[in-house]
């Protein structure tokens, strides 16, 4: 991407690497043409929120669906409750009230 804007070189293959190739691309990165190409994302880097961003299409893409407490679905699940051929995802709050009223027991809970 930075060779594609100009502000860098082509990529050099290591295997292709020697002092003259590096010595060159170092040379291209003090041109101005590849120094104002570096201004140029520079001032669009600092108009972008790329940790918001990030964190917005990490949450986008998590199946939340699966992730859901059974009992209380606005709750993510941390618990597995097993016990025979039942199984349920409990979220932390859901699995202390079952088992503070004696609905489930906790050795029937994975993480």
């Amino acid at each position: 991407m930075v060779a594609t804007a100009g502000a860098g070189p082509k990529p050099i293959p290591q295997k292709s690497l020697n002092g003259y190739n590096l010595a060159e691309a170092i040379k291209y990165c003090l041109t101005p043409q590849a120094l104002n190409a570096a201004d140029k994302i520079a001032s669009k880097m600092r108009t972008e929120s790329g940790i918001k961003a990030a964190v917005d299409s990490f949450h986008r893409h998590l199946p939340s669906e699966k992730l859901a407490c059974d009992v209380l679905p606005d709750h993510p699940a941390s618990w597995i409750y097993r016990k025979g051929k039942k199984q349920m995802k409990l979220s932390k709050l859901a699995a202390e009230v079952l088992i503070e009223q004696w609905r489930i027991e906790r050795k029937d809970l994975k993480q």
